[in-house]
């Protein structure tokens, strides 16, 4: 099996496939169960079961070497232009693209990028992920603020959650807290995953700011399964007061 040091080497041009099968010797088949079960909707074929700390590492390895040439190499395997047919990748392929992607810290370089892994997310784990990485958000915030909005309102689920997991990571703040609840009042979609994420993104504004989130909810903006789920989120969380959980359990929509 290679070692680490081996990713900053490689020639993504003619070697990608090497790292498919390195992937495949670092396979933890339990792992790789436990995995499937969390994401029902992939099919577990396209799970090696690599843990994710090891596709980070390899993320950091290959953004010191030949970092563009394989991000080129990833986009021209798998990434559609218009009706063009391309193979589906790996589970992990997807993760490990978007960790080095994450590692770019200039936004003009990384959009492209960003743009063209956004129609791969397939899942929840690959979105938050995906989020979690994008650090040069944190720079460059109107910058990608402006992209996310191209998500938010795409009509897509895993879109439509990269949009909201992107307001809840990098939006919660005084500067644009308005703005996220705006943009969550528009979201009117019943899909588990886009409510999950805007439910739980209200939750982290109230613990932010629970005067500016309270008189949020009370304009009932948000139709019933997500302001249900907010008000779940926030009885859940270990940040909130019992006396002010009370408080919210009372504000149910229809009890009387």
């Amino acid at each position: 099996m290679m070692n680490l040091e081996q990713f900053e080497q490689m020639n993504w041009k003619e070697d990608y496939d090497t790292l498919i099968s390195w992937l495949r010797q670092g396979a933890d088949g339990p792992y790789r169960q436990f995995t499937a079960k969390l994401m029902p909707n992939i099919s577990i074929d396209r799970i090696i079961g690599v843990r994710l700390p090891l596709l980070r590492k390899v993320s950091k390895k290959i953004a010191k070497g030949k970092k563009q040439q394989y991000l080129e190499a990833f986009v021209e395997r798998y990434v559609k232009v218009g009706d063009e047919e391309k193979c589906i990748p790996n589970y992990e392929e997807v993760l490990l693209c978007g960790f080095v992607i994450g590692t770019i810290d200039v936004f003009s370089e990384a959009e492209s990028y960003i743009r063209k892994f956004i129609p791969l997310i397939d899942n929840w784990s690959t979105c938050d992920s995906f989020c979690n990485s994008l650090k040069l958000t944190k720079q460059n915030q109107e910058e990608m603020y402006q992209l996310v909005l191209d998500y938010l309102h795409s009509g897509k689920e895993y879109e439509i959650r990269f949009g909201v997991v992107m307001l809840l990571n990098y939006y919660i703040n005084a500067e644009y807290i308005e703005r996220v609840f705006q943009e969550i009042a528009t979201i009117q979609r019943g899909e588990y995953y886009v409510r999950m994420a805007c439910g739980w993104t209200i939750a982290t504004c109230y613990c932010y700011d629970s005067e500016r989130t309270l008189r949020f909810l009370k304009e009932e903006r948000l139709d019933d399964d997500t302001y249900h789920c907010a008000l779940q989120k926030i009885i859940e969380s270990t940040k909130v007061a019992k006396e002010e959980k009370q408080i919210i359990r009372q504000m149910k929509r229809g009890k009387s």
